[in-house]
């Protein structure tokens, strides 16, 4: 059976629709907002602890083993830093934003797009939580979706029309970019990336 859905009350609803003040307490019921910030803390590194075992165990086993066999406890105690770094930044991520949302929306009076932007603005310095290696990584792969979401927004606007296999177009001018670093400038190339193209396309 399908759990039954929240209903949103009327009274609150209308306030939502007229960008009016809302009540801390409605949101979190029987906490304050600094409390409820480290709850979902807490409830977010928990569940985030098994999603980052693959994102890190996979590049270790890849690219770490002679490193390993050289220097076992160093490199070891390292890749476990870096699991660690991974769940405080995403943990710190959610509840720096829900505590932002509350903060903002008392400072400002009322609910609007507006909070959450600067809230998500605000939690994203989190991101300082993971190595620099690991921010280049996130802030490429959020640009993309950033571009993803931008393009359907004025799509669904009107503003731009779908271009027929446009996303060939795209994925071969990425790969026509990627073959000339790779083939010109390979230190321009993250070297676990480079030793993966190596493994496929072959030393240059």
């Amino acid at each position: 059976m399908s759990k039954p859905q929240k209903i949103i009350p009327p009274e609150m609803f209308e306030k939502i629709v007229r960008e009016q003040w809302i009540d801390c307490s409605v949101y979190h019921p029987g906490t304050s907002c600094e409390m409820e910030a480290i709850k979902r803390w807490i409830k977010v590194a928990k569940a985030t602890y098994r999603y980052y075992i693959p994102i890190h165990l996979i590049p270790f086993l890849l690219f770490k083993l002679k490193q390993v066999r050289k220097e076992p406890r160093k490199t070891i105690s390292r890749a476990l830093l870096h699991y660690v770094k991974s769940i405080c930044f995403m943990a710190s991520y959610i509840a720096v934003l829900k505590y932002s949302l509350c903060t903002v929306k008392n400072i400002r009076g009322k609910v609007d797009e507006l909070n959450g932007t600067i809230g998500a603005f605000v939690a994203a310095w989190s991101v300082f939580f993971e190595t620099e290696s690991r921010r280049v990584e996130i802030a490429l792969f959020i640009m993309t979706r950033f571009f993803e979401t931008l393009w359907n927004y004025l799509k669904h606007r009107g503003y731009v029309t779908p271009i027929w296999s446009g996303e060939n177009i795209v994925f071969g001018l990425a790969m026509g970019i990627i073959a000339y670093f790779y083939h010109c400038e390979e230190t321009a190339i993250k070297p676990s990336y480079l030793s993966v193209f190596k493994k496929f396309w072959g030393k240059n």
